[in-house]
């Protein structure tokens, strides 16, 4: 069987990220961990336009690496569209 868990880790003005696990669970309850993913999804009105989401509240010292490690992420994923746009 597999086991997938998902989380919210970060969120910013219309977009969010979402950290997937992904488990195999064998037939007597052991798991075993064998992929993650982070997930960017955009909130879109009725419209497709893109809308505001609700902050994301933090309260575990977890909560607050996951949401600096999504920071990174977002730091990264924007400069490397600057990079690209800077190589035409």
């Amino acid at each position: 069987m597999v086991v997938i868990k998902g989380k919210l880790t970060w969120v910013g003005n219309t977009s969010m990220e979402v950290c997937v696990d992904t488990y195999v669970e064998s037939p007597n309850g052991n798991r075993v961990h064998i992929n993650n993913a982070h997930f960017m999804m955009v909130a879109l009105d009725e419209n497709d336009k893109p809308m505001q989401v609700p902050k994301l509240i933090l309260q575990t010292a977890d909560e607050h690496l996951a949401w600096a490690h999504g920071e990174e992420r977002r730091r990264i994923r924007i400069q490397r569209r600057k990079d690209k746009l800077d190589g035409i």
